[in-house]
């Protein structure tokens, strides 16, 4: 484990360059950006949680940390962001330099505030299920349903819509059979309208308003307390209920829904309605006031209504993205439907709502026009085959899975999802925020923090996101405002705070502040330039080029954004690297650059950047899931990783490279979105003729058992779980390993010939 993933154990940030560049022209010269990757909820072992609320300056509202200046006599603090002094409150009256609160303690870089503020309402969920698939996919998805019900936090609210020709609203409190209201699909309707078919109210914000001011809301039986009143019956809690009030109810009508009575033949595509539907669901919770999600379970595009991707007859494709590029007339409804769910988007985040869509087809469902609804409000994007795959049914446990240990009803604190998060960036005057790349949307702060100049998301230091876990990350870029003339001192330290305010599952605020220090430096100095190089993290690097790339591919052209790959690529060498010009002997480059080239070259191959062999809907996927990833993660889509297993030696990784596909050899290897165990042909034969079963080969069993093991490791913590395959050296599944593998050897090498493929 390098020292920059210790660092990042320790405070959940990883920067491209640990010493900042001292001038604007000095920050040319690093070639690469200045940068983090910041994971707001990464498990940390030692994090201290203070239940108190955070002292803040006056003028910037930069947060008390350990690098402030304290004057112990006085009781005065600067602010070393914007230089303010400020007095420290009458609690803090009693610190020394011996006596220090947690938060000036320089070995706690990252804590996290309980915020003594008034709990909000508990978060909601809305299940969308498409009922327009067959009868089998049907029946897989009640039950993954099912039992993601007894996952679910009891304190949690629900309800259920199912759609398809129409629009199937369930109505939780009335519990003697099932009672729903029903809107036709095809219908544009405003928000009004549904509130009136459905009789809505804004009760949410009278509950927030009478009854969470005086009562504890930690209690088990608040919740039901206010749900059980009289006088709400009639409004949003007809739709939404707790989950112990409604369990049964919801449970049969979950196992007694009906495959859509409209569906149409073989020859036509169902009639579909999903923009109505995510419209429907967002005005029930948008009467909450306490925001949640949507749980969207599509198996078809949107036919009908609002949102159309596609008509019905099958003979009509679904565009792809040489249609989209081109603009041909296949793609003559994806711009009207990418507006419209992008409307769905600006009402979500207005209210504080989570879109997550599961999409199981052999077919697309016009995830491409609802990327947008998903990327803003920090949803989840999983697209698998079926809904009986385990890489359906294993993404859905994982989002809710529970801490073993603990028998409480909260989530565990490495799985438990989080709402309406709030970032926000402060840095001391020689550094500007440029922006941001990742699952979230500008909150339109435009503070003295922020650059001219836009990367990503930019003209703001604070953004938001309906939704967080512990695994989203997010790309902050900088840059420095001083000019060569001036350049910042050398032992200067620059600063960079970052604050996420957020709420957890049980309705508490909490806010997590990392601090961390930085010092400036100039490649021209030749004792500095050996630090800075020192100071590169190469994998945090890669990706923050990488999410670039990936945001510029909404905008830019396929090889425009190759060459500007390249051309960081080599002025990045050229500046770092040692070498005399027509000698490539004397090419040498420092142990800190060595892999970057490496992770350029794969990046360059992989389905991130390259759409050929891929429908529009993967490719939001796979960027999708990219932009929300942490650094290893990421780099494991950029890359993949290779292990090989022998009988005659310990597990080891392999380059990536058809040099490393041997007869003799297991290979385990790991995209992220696909993990495959691949027999080398002569293990696959004694495979084949049942050695294994002999117990005097129990060291082969074993052999070909771990490879499985590993696997099983590895997919475990993900979202979205692996695709796994287990296949031998030459067959048609190989290919999974062979074409991202670098071809050194060919079929016209003598190599080539040596063993009986």
């Amino acid at each position: 484990m390098s020292i920059f993933q210790t660092q990042e154990d320790l405070t959940g940030i990883r920067f491209s360059w640990n010493i900042f560049p001292n001038s604007k022209q000095e920050n040319a010269r690093f070639v690469i950006p200045v940068g983090c990757l910041y994971t707001p909820l990464k498990p940390i072992n030692d994090l201290r949680k203070p239940n108190y609320n955070p002292v803040k300056c006056q003028k910037c509202n930069a947060i008390l940390n350990p690098y402030t200046t304290i004057d112990f006599q006085s009781k005065i603090w600067v602010c070393p962001f914007c230089y303010q002094r400020n007095k420290l409150p009458e609690t803090y009256n009693s610190i020394t330099e011996q006596n220090l609160p947690i938060e000036l303690i320089q070995s706690f870089q990252t804590i996290e505030y309980q915020l003594q503020e008034q709990p909000s309402l508990p978060p909601a969920i809305i299940f969308l299920i498409d009922v327009a698939c067959d009868e089998e996919e049907l029946a897989s998805l009640k039950d993954s349903l099912m039992k993601t019900l007894s996952l679910i936090p009891e304190n949690y609210l629900v309800g259920i819509i199912t759609f398809g020709a129409t629009i199937e609203i369930y109505d939780l409190s009335f519990m003697d059979f099932p009672k729903s209201v029903m809107i036709r699909g095809a219908r544009t309707l405003s928000d009004l309208q549904i509130k009136s078919f459905l009789g809505l109210k804004n009760y949410g914000q009278n509950f927030q308003n009478q009854n969470f001011q005086n009562q504890n809301f930690q209690n088990q039986n608040f919740q039901n307390q206010i749900i059980s009143q009289k006088d709400t019956i009639d409004g949003v809690t007809k739709f939404l209920q707790p989950l112990s009030e409604c369990e049964l109810t919801l449970s049969t009508i979950i196992q007694e829904l009906l495959v859509d009575p409209w569906k149409l033949t073989n020859k036509r595509r169902p009639m579909v309605s999903t923009g109505s539907a995510i419209l429907a669901a967002e005005t029930i919770l948008s009467q909450w006031k306490g925001g949640g999600r949507i749980m969207c379970f599509v198996s078809h595009p949107t036919t009908n209504g609002p949102g159309m991707v596609v008509g019905l007859e099958k003979k009509e494709p679904i565009r792809s993205h040489h249609d989209i590029q081109k603009e041909t007339e296949v793609a003559r409804n994806t711009q009207k439907s990418t507006e419209y769910f992008d409307s769905l988007a600006d009402k979500a985040i207005t209210n504080n709502i989570t879109v997550d869509v599961f999409s199981c087809s052999l077919d697309q469902t016009g995830v491409y026009e609802m990327r947008n609804l998903i990327k803003k409000t920090g949803g989840l994007l999983l697209i698998a085959d079926k809904f009986d795959s385990d890489v359906f049914r294993n993404s859905l446990t994982r989002i809710f899975q529970k801490d073993n240990i603990s028998n409480s009803d909260e989530l565990s604190d490495k799985d438990f999802l989080c709402y309406d998060a709030t970032i926000s960036i402060s840095t001391s005057k020689e550094l500007r925020i440029a922006g941001a790349i990742g699952n979230c949307f500008s909150a339109n702060q435009k503070t003295p923090y922020v650059a001219e100049a836009e990367i990503g998301i930019g003209g703001t230091s604070s953004w938001k996101s309906c939704s967080i876990d512990s695994m989203s990350t997010f790309g902050f870029y900088f840059e420095i405002t001083n000019s060569e003339k001036s350049p910042v001192e050398n032992k200067k330290i620059g600063m960079i705070q970052i604050s996420t305010k957020y709420r957890t599952p049980q309705g508490q605020w909490r806010l997590r502040v990392t601090t961390s220090p930085h010092y400036f430096g100039s490649v021209l100095d030749p004792q500095q330039k050996m630090q800075i190089i020192q100071s590169f993290d190469q994998e945090a690097a890669a990706v923050l080029i990488a999410r670039y790339a990936v945001f510029k591919t909404e905008t830019e052209q396929y090889l425009a954004i190759i060459r500007w790959i390249d051309k960081i690529l080599i002025k990045l060498i050229s500046q770092f690297a040692k070498f005399q010009k027509e000698d490539p002997n004397s090419f040498d480059v420092p142990n800190n650059f060595t892999i970057y080239p490496q992770f350029m070259f794969h990046f360059r191959r992989c389905n991130l950047m390259k759409v050929f062999n891929n429908s529009p809907d993967e490719t939001v996927f796979h960027r999708h899931t990219f932009l929300r990833e942490s650094t290893m993660n990421s780099i494991l889509m950029m890359q993949p990783m290779l292990y090989s297993y022998y009988l005659s030696k310990p597990p080891s990784p392999v380059v990536l490279d058809v040099s490393s596909i041997l007869p003799e050899a297991i290979l385990l290897y790991d995209t992220y979105f696909h993990v495959l165990v691949h027999f080398g042909t002569q293990l696959a034969i004694w495979r084949n003729q049942g050695y294994q079963n002999n117990p005097e080969f129990s060291n082969f069993k074993q052999l070909i058992e771990q490879p499985k093991k590993d696997a099983l490791i590895l997919s475990n913590p993900r979202f979205p779980f692996p695709r796994f395959t287990e296949c031998d050296q030459g067959s048609s599944q190989s290919r999974f390993l062979t074409s991202r593998c670098n071809p050194s050897r060919t079929y016209k090498s003598n190599w080539f010939y040596k063993f009986n493929w």
